[in-house]
């Protein structure tokens, strides 16, 4: 089947981007995959990915999830539509599970609409910081792939950034706060991170649901927040009080940035 060209070319996607500007490409680089990030953690902890189990890491990007999927006993392969992914990848995994293991890894270059996997195949599907970067429709035709090829009682775990209403109310009252302060934040909290104009599709509780049942899931949907604010703030007070913001019921409905899924076929 011939797919029309991805909203986002994947020639946006530079090893730059992988190696630098990514959240955590960072550390992930210089600390060869040795500590295990929140955003990462949670997501291993609502698969519950066990020793042998077939697993897919859909949008692999520069492998962080590989090295700790691998480290599990999963029987692992990564998929990205971006080459510039896959050769960091293959350039760093080596030195975070040494090059013999690596070798074991399956990589390969896919469009996430036609996954070249067998139906009924895969026991656990990641997409991380997938969702946003595809069209409401190729993410629905993803979604139906995705669906295809899970086994029964297979799961799919999301996680996306940023959560709409947090743009839409939180982020103007941490501005004015931010500003009483002395520090100046954009208008557009998008403008302080890299290539944000490839968040084409971004997410909410609602908008994220609703995806998922139009494909035919069964899913659980929840804001949790992943930043740790006591390495960023500089104010006891302030970290204090924006963990409490995203952390309590109704409140972090507009404060927490990060969006988590798990969901199976019915």
């Amino acid at each position: 089947m011939s797919l029309p060209l991805p909203a986002v070319p994947s020639s946006t996607y530079t090893e730059e981007y992988y190696l630098r500007l990514t959240d955590g490409s960072a550390e992930y680089q210089s600390g060869h995959g040795r500590v295990i990030p929140d955003r990462i953690r949670i997501a291993l902890r609502e698969a519950g990915v066990r020793n042998g189990m077939r697993v897919l890491d859909l949008g692999c990007g520069a492998g962080e999830l590989l090295v700790h999927l691998k480290r599990s006993g999963a029987r692992t392969v990564g998929l990205d539509y971006s080459s510039a992914a896959l050769r960091v990848a293959r350039g760093s995994l080596p030195n975070a599970l040494g090059p013999v293991i690596a070798k074991e890894l399956g990589l390969a270059l896919s469009d996430g609409r036609c996954l070249p996997i067998a139906s009924s195949s895969v026991d656990r599907v990641f997409m991380l910081d997938v969702v946003e970067h595809m069209t409401p429709v190729e993410l629905h035709v993803c979604l139906l792939e995705v669906k295809r090829i899970l086994s029964p009682g297979g799961r799919l775990v999301i996680h996306t950034m940023p959560n709409t209403w947090y743009y839409a109310v939180g982020y103007p009252l941490f501005r004015i706060v931010q500003r009483l302060r002395g520090i100046r934040l954009p208008r557009d909290p998008r403008e302080r991170f890299a290539l944000s104009e490839t968040h084409i599709n971004e997410q909410n509780l609602v908008r994220l649901s609703a995806a998922l049942r139009h494909a035919g899931f069964c899913a659980r949907v929840w804001l949790e927040n992943t930043r740790r604010f006591e390495e960023r703030e500089s104010s006891r007070f302030m970290a204090a009080s924006m963990r409490i913001l995203t952390d309590a019921p109704i409140l972090k409905l507009v404060f927490c940035d990060d969006l988590y899924a798990v969901a199976s076929r019915p």
